[in-house]
Order: structure tokens, then sequence, then C-alpha cells
């Protein structure tokens, strides 16, 4: 039995394919993932690892997107089908058509495939989605909403067919097809997120119609107080910060403030969020408006506020200002998640630590690294001065800053606990016995004292 579709013709180089649609439904019944089995299926460890259909990520990402999204859409499925399985009729062998459309003609019209054994090229986790979604595998997905599960067989997808010719080209194509799909950035995904309450958070706090801490105040740089187009600051970038680092101090606050578990958990790689209702976000927005409003009033950048940032190339490349490591992305998620934690500790304890005070608190900090025996040293900061980005040095650095401005909120074992791990980082051994050491090693190893606390 064969089905004609409408289609459209086109060639790239000596491949010639037909785009089409097909229901979720018809794609679950007709199309099968590629399997070790066929034909043009080299033992290539790459193509292997290719093929390799990861159920962790359908269960939990793109069956739950499919049934819980009134929004879905994704990309072209490529199809393989068999030699000879395909027939391209040309609307124009039906029907006059004026001179000037004739070309086009040529190209639209209606493709024939006989049944058989047709695969996915490209999109076999897509396909295992559908087919999980339609044949009523609900145990198996991950989403407590399956709202829009009886409307996905009738999805229309854009799928390509394309004829199996010989096992070396379909190797081919399907090798480029796979090696040579670049995932979007960070700060690509984070500008495009219209699901991530985080995201959408921190994209708010840039708007400028609304007055946000964050808005580009009509100062002439290309991408003002924050870059959100990359995650990182070059030398000469006069953007105080990225929009990565706004975004995790958004997901620090508003992980710790308790009320928005259905906003997406910091780190979190499996999550596939359902946007959050615009009242939920207007509440996380005017929490995080508070933080941030504090932030700005901060000595670094309140003045390079106050200069249109001219000074901020030279004040970030100074790691003797005072405040220097708040220039650094990596420095500043350090300080808000210290923050975060200092408040959070003040609420259990008593009395409660308001958010101005905390970032009164951060004003007074020293946080230069210029000097060998910086606090920050091994924490977020290298010995040469270059930024450490990985999670564990983001957290020693954060509860360093949480015990500097809310050391009356730690109770002694906290404190004990942080001047080893912070000492360890160092290269001290706070169990030396330096009884059995001589003087260079004893003062190589002997373990120092915290900084002192700001005082209240």
């Amino acid at each position: 039995m064969s089905t004609t579709r409408a289609a459209i013709q086109a060639t790239m180089g000596s491949t010639t394919y037909w785009i089409a649609s097909m229901t979720a439904q018809e794609l679950a019944g007709a199309v099968r993932v590629a399997m070790e089995t066929d034909s043009w299926v080299g033992d290539d460890p790459a193509q292997r690892i290719q093929r390799e259909l990861k159920m962790n990520r359908v269960k939990k990402e793109l069956a739950p997107y499919l049934q819980g999204h009134a929004d879905r859409f994704w990309g072209s499925i490529i199809v393989l089908v068999e030699p000879g399985a395909t027939s391209f009729e040309p609307l124009g062998d039906f029907t006059e058509v004026k001179n000037a459309y004739k070309p086009s003609a040529q190209k639209i019209g209606f493709l024939t495939l006989e049944d058989g054994e047709h695969i996915a090229l490209d999109g076999q986790h897509r396909i295992a989605a559908i087919q999980m979604v339609i044949h009523g595998k609900r145990n198996e997905i991950e989403l407590e909403s399956a709202e829009y599960s009886r409307q996905v067989p009738k999805d229309e997808m854009c799928v390509i067919f394309m004829e199996h010719e010989t096992d070396r080209k379909t190797r081919t194509i399907f090798n480029k097809v796979n090696r040579h799909a670049k995932p979007t950035s960070r700060a690509d995904n984070l500008i495009m997120d219209e699901d991530d309450g985080n995201a959408l958070v921190a994209r708010m706090l840039l708007e400028a119609d609304r007055g946000s801490p964050l808005a580009n105040r009509e100062i002439g740089t290309e991408t003002g107080v924050v870059n959100w187009k990359g995650n990182t600051l070059g030398q000469n970038s006069k953007a105080l910060t990225t929009l990565s680092a706004v975004y995790d101090t958004v997901c620090d606050i508003l992980g710790d403030a308790g009320d928005y578990a259905d906003f997406p958990v910091k780190g979190g790689k499996d999550a596939d969020p359902v946007r959050p209702s615009d009242v939920r976000l207007e509440e996380a927005y005017e929490l995080v408006e508070l933080w941030w409003e504090e932030l700005m009033k901060l000595d670094v950048f309140a003045a390079a506020i106050s200069r249109d940032l001219a000074d901020v190339p030279e004040l970030r490349a100074d790691q003797a200002h005072r405040q220097a490591l708040l220039l650094k992305p990596v420095g500043l998620v350090a300080v808000v998640q210290g923050m975060v934690w200092a408040i959070r500790r003040s609420v259990d304890r008593g009395p409660e630590l308001s958010i101005r005070e905390a970032a009164k608190r951060v004003n007074q900090l020293d946080l230069s690294y210029d000097s060998a025996n910086n606090p920050w040293r091994d924490t977020v900061v290298r010995a040469d001065g270059r930024m450490v980005a990985r999670k564990e040095a983001k957290e020693l650095a954060a509860n360093l800053v949480a015990y500097l401005i809310g050391a009356e909120f730690m109770v002694d074992d906290e404190i004990d606990n942080l001047a080893t791990e912070w000492n360890t980082a160092r290269g001290k051994d706070p169990e030396a016995d330096i009884s059995q050491m001589d003087d260079e090693e004893a003062a190589r190893l002997l373990p120092q004292d915290l900084p002192q606390p700001v005082p209240r």
C-alpha cells in the first residue's frame, strides 16, 4: 500500500530529497530508529555513540515536552527510505501554469511513498518520544501533566525523505548531520528560552521600559550594563557582568526563597520547565529586583554607572581594586550566593539580616585579589590571578562571604568546617604535626586563621 502527500523536491550536491509533512501518528507507525543490523551502519565507535538511544533524555525531556506544552514545535526529521520506494510528480505535469511559475511548479508536487522500512536518519530521539506518547506509556514519562497527549497524534511534523543509494553515502550523511549540529550557547539559550522562569526573570532585569536595575540606561555601548551576547567579558568590555551570571544570581535568590518550586533548580540538566504564569513571573521579578537594586548601590557598580561605564575595563583589569571580584562574573555569583546563605541563616537563627544590610556589609569587604596571600586565592581565583569557575570553588568563596558578612549567624562547627575547607584548598594541612617539621615546611603547611568578619 502507498500513501501520497504534497511535497517539495530539492537537490543539494548529488542528493535529491523531498520535504513533506506527516502526522505524529503516521511517524510512530511508519518510521523506526536506526539499528546495529542496518546495512549502512559501520563499526566506527563514534557512529555507535550517535546511534545509541538515550532513553533517559526521551523520558525526562522530549516526551514530557510533547505532551506538556501547547506551543510544542521542533525541526525536521530526516527519514531514509528504500531505493525505488518514492516517486515524485510535479504540479506542472497536471495543469498549465504561467511561465513565471513553471520553474517552481516542477519543484512542487506530490510524493508517493510505498510501504516499507523507513529509518530515522536524524531525529531518532524525537521518534522514540512520539512513540512513547502515542503508545500510551504514561508510566515511563517523567511529567505530572499530560494535558496535550491526546492532541499529539494529530500534530503535523516536517519530514525530509531521501532514498538510500549506497551504504557509504548514507553513512557519510548520517555522520555529517550528527557531528555538525552545533548546540546553541548558554547565552543564546537564556535569550531565547520562553519556559525557564529564571531566564525570563533575568531578562526582565534588563528591560528599560520597567526601569529595571540592569536596563541599558541609555548608555552608548554595544551590550549595555549586561553582556547578553556571551558568557565571558572581553578585556575591553564595558559591561558590568554577563546575562549568564545574572541568571545564576536569579537561580540562587529564588531557589532559596522557598516559594518557587515551579522554577528550574540551578544546574538541573534534565529539567524541561513549563513556563510559569505571568503573575508568578511578576512576583519573582519583584523579589529579584529588590536584590539587584541593592547590588547596584555597591561602590564599584555605582561609580561605573556614574561614568557611563567608561572606566569598567580599567577597573576590571586592576586586581588591587577593593571590589575587583565583583567585576568578574564568577566572583559576583559567589558574592550573591554568600549573601543568600547569610540571610538564610539569619532567618533561621535571628535577628533577620535584610537584603540592604547584607549589601552594606558586602560593600565593606576587601574583594581585591592582587596579593599572593589574598583570602580569595584558591577559591574562585588561582595563584596567577585567573578565575576558577568550578562549582566547588564558587561555593567555597560563597561560604567565605557568608561568614565575613554574617559570622554571628554561624555556629562554631560551621566556622571550624569552613576554616578547614578553606585552609585545605590553599594547600595547608589542618592536621599537620608541625613539631616534626622544619621551619620552612611548617610555614608552608601551618593553617591560617580566617579573615576577620566585617564589623556589625
